[in-house]
């Protein structure tokens, strides 16, 4: 191990003299883009450099809740528990409020992106999911920066914590703290239609029925639109097919998900527990069971992805405590990278696929930092 001191500073600010809209809505707001260094003693075996990207409100009470990069790797958004999704690029920084302006009670719990196929003009439209600790759940059409069109909404009498989009975007669900997973057909004709309602299930005891027994905080869609993971406080992922009813097809048994903490790479499920020990397991996704040994670490883990490190598969984790944005090997299931320390709780992360040495991680004072791995 080396211990390596992150030094980089930039300070950077974009303004526009107006309003950029569009389209059905006009919520595109200009935002000042805010790049500062920080210094960190870590143990790594990398250099990196981590700057705060944007920063939390000065009166408090808003988290980073999710970040996720459009399909593409061309922006990455941060949902704020304020309402607010922060879309930024090489270029641009824009603010988008998918619930309406000031609405605290509408905050964001979680956004999601898949590609918009019925837009073939644009490169960069998308379609996103987004929930809300008042039930309030919409998909809506985006170019980031331009204008996005609400393509349907459901209130759910619910505090939803999680949304997912089919890669074909024709589906999506969603799940919270009434323990049910819902899912809806999505079409820009008609909108959102609830098609399957999913209750019960794995208790906290580890007592089989047929859904989730406790709050659901993951939903991460395969690549056949039709199957899809989910986790949350009853210590297990399951696996859904939509095309064969309500009971789960699979089940991953150990995690105790509190944050977008799962990811699946070919055969292997990864996952990230909101715990004291042995937060990040590894799974076979064929059989459902656990591969080699799990990573602890000194902190809560509630995000997770997978990517590589020089041409190794890595695991990519954001915790509390320590307020940890860490990288494990997956062969070696040695820590190769640890920033601790950092002002705020870490709750969500992303990596962009293009660029695996970049990844944004969003914490508990709703800073966003962007983290720069130098090969």
């Amino acid at each position: 191990m080396f211990l390596t001191l992150i030094s980089a500073s930039i300070l950077e600010q974009q303004r526009k003299n107006q309003e950029i809209g569009g389209g059905k809505n006009n919520n595109f707001l200009p935002s000042t883009h805010l790049s500062t260094s920080i210094i960190i003693m870590q143990h790594t075996k990398d250099v990196v450099e981590v700057h705060r990207a944007s920063q939390g409100s000065q009166e408090g009470g808003e988290a980073t809740m999710s970040i996720q990069f459009t399909p593409d790797f061309e922006w990455v958004a941060a949902a704020s528990s304020t309402g607010v999704v922060q879309f930024t690029s090489r270029t641009q920084n824009t603010v988008f409020r998918p619930f309406g302006l000031g609405d605290r009670d509408t905050g964001l719990t979680n956004i999601s992106f898949c590609k918009d196929y019925n837009d073939e003009g644009s490169q960069n439209a998308y379609w996103m999911s987004a929930s809300s600790s008042s039930g309030l759940v919409r998909v809506f059409e985006v170019i980031p920066g331009e204008r996005y069109n609400t393509l349907g909404e459901a209130r759910e009498e619910n505090e939803t914590l999680v949304t997912a989009l089919s890669p074909n975007h024709k589906l999506m669900a969603s799940g919270g703290a009434d323990k049910v997973l819902r899912v809806y057909t999505v079409t820009p004709d008609d909108g959102m239609r609830l098609t399957q309602s999913i209750e019960q299930g794995i208790d906290e005891h580890g007592a089989p029925s047929i859904g989730h027994g406790s709050r659901i905080f993951a939903i991460k869609f395969l690549p056949d639109s039709f199957t899809f993971l989910s986790a949350g406080w009853e210590s297990s992922v399951l696996l859904y097919d939509t095309r064969a009813g309500n009971s789960p097809q699979r089940q991953f048994q150990g995690p105790r998900i509190s944050g977008d903490g799962i990811d699946l790479s070919g055969n292997l499920l990864v996952t990230a527990s909101d715990r004291l020990t042995d937060q990040l397991q590894f799974f076979d996704f064929g059989s459902g069971q656990k591969v080699g040994k799990d990573v602890s670490f000194n902190s809560s883990l509630f995000s997770v992805r997978l990517s590589t490190r020089k041409g190794n598969a890595v695991a990519w984790v954001a915790g509390s405590k320590e307020n940890t944005v860490a990288c494990v090997d997956i062969k070696t299931r040695e820590v190769v990278t640890s920033i601790r320390n950092l002002d705020e709780a870490m709750f969500a992360l992303d990596v962009n696929g293009d660029r695996p040495g970049l990844i944004y991680a969003g914490g508990g004072a709703g800073s966003v930092y962007r983290i720069t791995v130098i090969e």
